[in-house]
């Protein structure tokens, strides 16, 4: 393995590391504002008139959003000259037989591999492997099919790690794999700066939740 091969390794690891992350904080977002929907609602029964407000201000926020909405599709709708014309829609038979790219002919050649070496079948039939292997590579198995599916380049190369099976991925725009890290990063950080986080990094207190509403009512 040369330089450049190395480099590009360590380039799809980075942008593992910062979906992984991301995902990671957007499932634990949506945790903390169940739970603050639910502190929300306790401390709002004890307090009427702060409770009256809050459905008052909820209420315009909803109508500006359906406006902002019905305002958008207006915008679309006033862009397409003839949304009847579908004379220049490219065929279904058409799409599928477009030559592949050199991205999915390298993922088509790495997918085979993976199953070669993980398919169900092929382990029951390869007294080799201890019934964990077996478990560890199956689960590869049903990932890889989904990756392969979703051309999800980044984490077939993941699986093809995982089994030491050599792939090429020097045909990737390294820019536009750190344009994904920074994105990802963006959305990481994005998790963080929520009222639900802010609440939570607060101590989940009473005291907090009063001064996140107070400030999104503008009070």
């Amino acid at each position: 393995m040369d330089l450049k091969d190395y480099e590009y390794k360590k380039i799809l690891k980075d942008v593992r590391y910062r979906r992984d992350d991301y995902e990671l904080k957007k499932d634990m977002s949506s945790s903390l504002e169940n739970l603050f929907n639910d502190a929300l609602e306790e401390f709002l029964n004890k307090n009427n008139e702060l409770k009256k407000e809050w459905s008052a201000f909820l209420n315009i926020k909803t109508k500006k959003l359906d406006q902002a909405i019905q305002t958008k599709i207006e915008e679309l709708y006033s862009k397409v000259d003839n949304i009847d014309d579908i004379d220049n829609i490219e065929p279904i038979d058409d799409i599928h037989n477009k030559e592949l790219t050199p991205e999915e002919v390298e993922m088509k050649r790495i997918y085979r591999d993976i199953v070669k070496k993980t398919h169900p079948d092929k382990l029951n039939s390869d007294a080799k492997y201890t019934e964990k292997e077996k478990e560890k590579r199956i689960e590869l198995y049903k990932k890889a099919s989904v990756y392969y599916d979703k051309k999800d380049f980044v984490n077939m190369m993941y699986c093809a790690d995982e089994l030491d099976i050599n792939y090429n991925a020097t045909f990737l725009n390294i820019e536009t794999l750190k344009k994904d890290i920074d994105v990802y990063k963006d959305k990481s950080d994005m998790c963080e700066k929520s009222i639900y986080w802010k609440w939570y990094k607060d101590g989940k207190t009473e005291t907090s939740l009063k001064d996140l509403i107070n400030k999104m009512m503008g009070l």
